[in-house]
């Protein structure tokens, strides 16, 4: 390995150590997490941590309380950001991790855990209970992912989903789970801003989806006051019902200082 593939695998490495220490930390506490995005296509897919440059890690809540998992690893020490409309960033030694409430903010899907929960799988390249997402949804995620980031990450994803369909994965296949999320839309735009083409999308959804990518590509940023609402309604509802509505006003307000 050259010094610039090294450099990558410590930092892949240095974010995989860290997530498995949060899954650690909440595990015995009836919280499990869902490893997905670039730390399981680095260890998962690629299979070689010093091939695709890695940032952070990204998990999901798949098995108990979200605001749990935030209050506890608040509590064990580790700086904790609100990050996205449904996540938040716990920095654990000097790496970044994203923990989601949701695969995918409200704007972009609103597939819950227990449309997921089917696509579960022990993650093999971990040392914890950490688990991870079949193959073809994690092409949908991605998919959706890019479409949510308004395409800034093309070249990247474009490299993943070559890597997924080396390992059998099909786009009609995608198209078809895509759909049973409500997120055919955004995978559809997802697959073209990648210069790919599938056999289970018309004409007419080809150049809806070329249409979504020119203009997600020149949309102007989300406004903060829809984020920190949308991060308010995140959270009150981990809290119930009743308590939702009395402190949602509030702690939208607080919030607006922290974004």
């Amino acid at each position: 390995m050259d010094e610039s593939e090294i450099a990558c695998w410590a930092r892949a490495e240095r974010a995989r150590v860290a997530l498995e220490k949060v899954a650690d930390q909440l595990w015995p506490h009836g919280i499990r997490l869902a490893a997905f995005k670039g730390i399981s296509i680095v260890f998962g897919e690629f299979g070689d941590p010093s091939k695709r440059a890695l940032i952070d890690a990204d998990a999901l809540v798949v098995k108990g309380s979200f605001v749990e998992a935030v209050w506890r690893a608040r509590r064990h020490g580790w700086p904790v950001r609100f990050d996205d409309p449904s996540a938040v960033m716990l920095w654990v030694d000097g790496s970044k991790v994203d923990l989601h409430a949701r695969a995918l903010p409200y704007p972009v899907g609103r597939a819950g855990r227990s449309d997921l929960e089917g696509a579960l799988r022990p993650a093999r390249w971990a040392r914890s209970e950490l688990a991870e997402f079949d193959d073809v949804t994690h092409a949908v995620l991605l998919l959706a992912h890019l479409a949510k980031d308004r395409f800034a990450t093309t070249t990247k994803c474009s490299r993943d989903m070559e890597v997924l369909q080396q390992r059998g994965v099909r786009w009609p296949a995608v198209v078809a789970r895509a759909e049973s999320l409500a997120l055919r839309r955004a995978v559809v735009a997802g697959l073209t801003a990648c210069g790919y083409s599938c056999p289970a999308t018309t004409a007419g959804e080809v150049i809806r989806a070329a249409e979504d990518v020119k203009l997600l590509k020149s949309a102007l940023p989300v406004e903060a006051a829809f984020r920190h609402r949308l991060l308010a309604d995140t959270i009150c509802r981990g809290l119930g019902a009743a308590t939702f509505a009395a402190v949602s006003r509030p702690l939208s307000k607080t919030l607006r200082h922290w974004i």
